[in-house]
Parts: C-alpha cells; sequence; structure tokens
C-alpha cells in the first residue's frame, strides 16, 4: 500500500510513533561512545579535584561503611550521602575506578543521546552537545556534580512526572549544586503550567498543597544530611566571587533566551535563582545556566536557531584547550 493510500488518521499514528517513541536501544551508540573515550580520559585526568576523588574511591577499599561519611570529609570537603554509596558501590569490593565511572560515564552520554535523538534534535547541535566543555568537566574531575547531572538528565528524559520529582529530589543528595536546578525547573514548570492549575482551584490546590509539603520534605532531608558542609562551603565561595563579574554569562544567557525562546516570563524567572548565586558564588553555578538553556532549546524545538547554535559552538571552542591541558598537566583547569 503506497503512503498516499492510508488513512490520515492512520499516517498519523504511524508517524507519532516514529517521531515521539524512541526506544533506548537509541542510547547504545553514545553509551560506547562515553565508555570508550572515558577509558583514556580518566587515567589522562589525574590531577586537581580528580587527585582527591581518586583518594576518596581507593579509601574505601573493604573499609566499614560507618566510616565512609568521615572519610568523604576528610578527602573531599562534602557530606553527600547518595554520592558516596554510588562510589562504595565499585571502591568497596576493589573494582578498577577507571572501568567502574567509565560505565557511570557511559550511561551518562547514552541518556543524553537518548535525548537528543527522541527530540529530534540538529545534527550540529547533537555534536556540540557531546563536545561541550561543561560536558567533559563532569565526565572527569566534577565527579559529585556528574551523578547530580545524571540524575537530572534521566529525569529529564523520562515522561511521569512523579519519577521525574523523585529523580531531581535523588540529584541533591549526590551534589548541593543541583539544588538550585531542581529549584529553577521547579519555577518554570509552576509558571508554565499556571493557567492550568488556575482553571481547576481544587485540583491545583491539592497540587499545590502535596507538592509544597514534598519540597519541603526533600529540603529538609538535605539540610539535614548536607547544612555544615553548605555553611562551610558557601563561606568560602563568598570569598573567593568576583560579584556582578561573575554573572557576565549568565546575562549574555539570559538575553539570549528572552530573545528566542518562548514562554519568556517562566524563561526569566528559572534563570533569576541562578543569577543570584552566580553573583554570591561565583561561576560555579554556570553549568546550571547552560543546562536550562540547553534543555529549553530542546524541548522548544529550538536546535537549529543561529543563536543557540552560536552558544554551544562557543562551550565547544573550549573544550578544545581544556583537554590540551589535560594531556599537557593531568588538570583542564591549568592555566598554562
Amino acid at each position: 500500500m503506497k503512503h498516499q493510500d492510508i488513512p490520515k488518521a492512520q499516517r498519523l499514528d504511524y508517524s507519532r510513533d516514529l517521531s515521539d517513541s524512541p526506544k533506548w536501544i537509541v542510547a547504545t551508540p553514545f553509551f560506547a561512545l562515553g565508555f570508550v573515550f572515558s577509558l583514556w580520559y580518566l587515567t589522562a585526568y589525574y590531577g586537581g579535584d580528580a587527585y582527591h576523588y581518586t583518594n576518596f574511591y581507593n579509601s574505601l577499599y573493604e573499609l566499614p561503611h560507618e566510616h565512609w561519611a568521615n572519610f568523604q570529609r576528610l578527602h573531599l570537603g562534602a557530606a553527600e550521602p547518595l554520592y558516596r554509596y554510588i562510589i562504595a558501590l565499585g571502591a568497596y569490593t576493589g573494582l578498577d575506578r577507571t572501568l567502574y565511572l567509565s560505565v557511570w560515564n557511559g550511561a551518562f552520554v547514552g541518556i543524553i543521546g537518548y535525548i537528543l535523538i527522541k527530540h529530534r534534535c540538529s545534527a550540529l547541535f547533537c555534536t556540540l552537545v557531546l563536545t561541550n566543555v561543561y560536558l567533559v568537566t563532569l565526565l572527569g574531575s566534577a565527579e559529585r556534580l556528574k551523578f547530580a547531572y545524571f540524575f537530572l538528565i534521566l529525569a529529564f528524559a523520562v515522561e511521569n512526572r512523579t519519577v521525574k520529582f523523585a529523580l531531581g529530589a535523588l540529584s541533591l543528595f549526590t551534589h548541593t549544586q543541583a539544588a538550585v536546578q531542581f529549584v529553577s525547573a521547579l519555577n518554570f514548570y509552576i509558571l508554565d503550567n499556571l493557567k492550568k492549575i488556575a482553571s481547576t482551584p481544587a485540583k491545583g490546590f491539592l497540587l499545590l498543597v502535596g507538592a509544597t509539603a514534598a519540597v519541603s520534605l526533600v529540603f529538609y532531608l538535605f539540610f539535614f544530611a548536607v547544612g555544615q558542609s553548605i555553611e562551610a562551603k558557601s563561606e568560602f565561595y563568598l570569598s573567593e566571587s568576583e560579584g556582578l563579574a561573575e554573572a557576565i554569562q549568565w546575562g549574555l544567557l539570559l538575553f539570549a533566551g528572552l530573545a528566542i525562546f518562548d514562554k519568556r516570563l517562566a524563561y526569566f524567572v528559572a534563570m533569576l535563582p541562578m543569577g543570584v548565586l552566580t553573583v554570591l558564588f561565583g561561576n560555579r553555578v554556570n553549568v546550571a545556566t547552560l543546562a536550562l538553556f540547553a534543555g529549553l532549546a530542546i524541548l522548544q524545538r529550538k536546535t537549529n536557531n543561529p543563536i543557540v547554535l552560536a552558544v554551544m559552538a562557543y562551550m565547544s571552542f573550549k573544550t578544545i584547550s581544556f583537554l590540551f591541558n589535560v594531556v599537557e598537566f593531568g588538570d583542564g583547569f591549568v592555566r598554562a
């Protein structure tokens, strides 16, 4: 039967099946790419924060679990509980660190690849995402933050809202910085669905009460687990920040997004927490800012937009010098 002979309703269903329901099998080549790259990359990247993460990993070998938290604070100055249990899965039994983390890196890149295919992103955008300096950083020295974004991008990939929320909440317990991404995404969702919520007041009220209770519980457990660590690190980052000068990239992404995205008010409100924290604590928040920008570009089918591609190209260009530093110094952040 020729395509033109198929009834219109059937053609639409067939098209939907192809475009909106890709299978997770498409993640396989991306997993292989991330895994193979990591086998080299994690060996080459031995300096900077990677040195401390390696020492922490090695210290957990056959170490009784009641000491894991103390060793995490000793080596990393951090207290996020989920991160240490993920690492201990491999470290306690003596699995090779490079191999173990390469599996996680492969899964991380695989989920990203699945998202790119699912949303039919342009080939150039896909290439720029996979060569982005922040992704390369997450695969290497930003180990705790990598696991936070593992849960965040998995939340982005799944459809069920309850599962999305649960995965987003888990991200907080691997790195505190995930909190800003979590709050910003929540702000965007509320503003984006405000009319829908307001159209059914009773249901909206129950949803608001339930969401408030769930978020409050998550943040109570979060601060109970890592409160002292947050306080100590906040004081350090406040002293290191250069104030408004640190917010240049945030400002550029804000105005770029306002120029090209739909739902500008929701985007503006979502960006505000990141801007405040960037001014206070420096450019460590920039990865969250770019993740929000790229995520909206994907959802709103803007991956062919010249402004989006220019932003992503700049971040990929920065990867070149970063990897040269890794090869030469074992640390991407060394200033040659």
